[in-house]
């Protein structure tokens, strides 16, 4: 049994980092191609109800989205636990490892 040790905990979430920025771009790209952002605006840092203005039915949307483009089901009870870009994306991050793990 090998132990690997995970030095890239900055995102405070323990996940594959390259992971994460992957997600962190698909995240960007729906809002962008959904909402009409652009890609400039985005940080990991906003606030999704205060800065994004996105609401329920707009965390539906962005959760059915991710289900088509990642594969990964999402409920709005989950969505709703996001309040950042940042932290949606790490949800979305920890569903994928977690749907990974159990096809193995």
């Amino acid at each position: 049994m090998s132990t690997t040790t995970n030095h890239h905990s900055h995102h405070s979430t323990g996940h594959d980092p390259a992971q994460w920025q992957r997600v962190y771009a698909e995240v960007c790209d729906l809002l962008v191609a959904h909402l009409g952002l652009t890609l400039e605006s985005l940080s990991p840092e906003l606030r999704l109800d205060e800065d994004l203005f996105l609401d329920s039915l707009d965390l539906i949307d962005v959760g059915m989205v991710l289900n088509d483009r990642l594969q990964v089901d999402l409920g709005i009870e989950v969505l709703r636990l996001a309040h950042t870009l940042g932290e949606l994306t790490s949800l979305v991050t920890a569903a994928l490892c977690v749907d990974q793990s159990e096809e193995e």
